[in-house]
């Protein structure tokens, strides 16, 4: 922690450079303290990889936010300007806050609680659903696997390991946005090229979103007799997608993929805020929001 103040004090003395009225010889102090309280940071930190680590986040845009944030606090009080500073601390509580990954993580971890089960040591299905929104298009003639693309591998696992019959791919593109990618093509060519047999797929087209999966997936059962379904999709989705499919009369058996919520606190460089941390909190919300309206 030495390390770390040291650094925040340089980062300090930088900001006040940087403020500094008059011609630039008056900054030349402050230039001058900032590197050297750095120097001496650098070398008394515990490890040359974690400090690493630290500034690297800390030189982010989100978290050069907040590290000018914490100084401008600083200053101000200094300057015994106390509403300046609590207008400066309130703002870097605020960025602390929204860009924490920890945060994110435990917000994941609370909709993923249900959701930890092995899929593999489920019984055989009739047919196992995934969720759109695993693939993406790349700069090449092939697809490529987004953030949440576990969905796309575990099914392929699955099937590959005798647990379905069928494999149902969902996800079309929405009418009004630009892109016109088909996740379902992209979804069973992906599917073949690792060994999944063409005529066990199923692509469903019309299902912009999860209420529309659901329910194109409801008829599709009814028609060919499908009593055990899997439904794949992301740990952190499933509480949502689950009582969707559920309502639309579909009981579904949940295959959780793509686990975020494994909160983990690393001191300082847990503290720094990182837009990770806020793509996290953004997710969990989205899906907090979606429970609320019913969609």
């Amino acid at each position: 922690m030495i390390a770390f103040g040291l650094l925040f004090v340089a980062a300090v003395l930088l900001a006040r450079a940087i403020l500094a009225p008059g011609p630039g010889g008056r900054r030349a102090p402050f230039v001058v303290g900032a590197l050297v309280i750095g120097v001496v940071g650098v070398v008394v930190g515990p490890s040359g990889l974690i400090l690493q680590k630290v500034v690297g986040r800390m030189a982010l845009p989100l978290g050069l936010l907040w590290t000018l944030l914490l100084a401008v606090t600083v200053l101000r009080l200094g300057a015994r300007d106390r509403a300046g500073a609590l207008r400066a601390g309130l703002l870097a509580v605020a960025v602390t806050v929204v860009g924490s990954q920890f945060v994110g993580e435990v917000l994941m971890a609370w909709l993923e609680r249900p959701y930890r089960t092995d899929p593999f040591a489920e019984a055989p299905f009739d047919a196992i659903v995934v969720l759109g929104g695993g693939a993406k298009e790349g700069p090449h003639p092939h697809y490529e696997l987004r953030l949440s693309g576990d969905r796309i591998l575990l099914a392929a696992r699955l099937q590959r390991a005798g647990k379905t019959a069928v494999l149902v791919t969902t996800g079309t593109a929405i009418e009004g946005f630009s892109t016109t990618f088909d996740g379902t093509a992209a979804t069973r060519r992906m599917w073949e090229d690792v060994g999944v047999p063409p005529e066990v797929i199923l692509q469903l087209d019309q299902t912009r979103t999860t209420s529309e999966e659901a329910s194109r997936v409801a008829g599709v059962a009814r028609e060919r007799g499908w009593r055990r379904i899997g439904l794949i999709t992301s740990a952190w989705h499933m509480r949502r997608a689950e009582r969707l499919f559920r309502g639309a009369g579909v009981d579904v058996v949940p295959l959780p993929a793509d686990h975020l919520g494994t909160p983990s606190w690393e001191g300082l460089y847990s503290l720094v805020p990182i837009g990770y941390g806020a793509w996290l909190q953004q997710k969990a919300v989205w899906e907090l929001i979606g429970t609320a309206t019913g969609r």
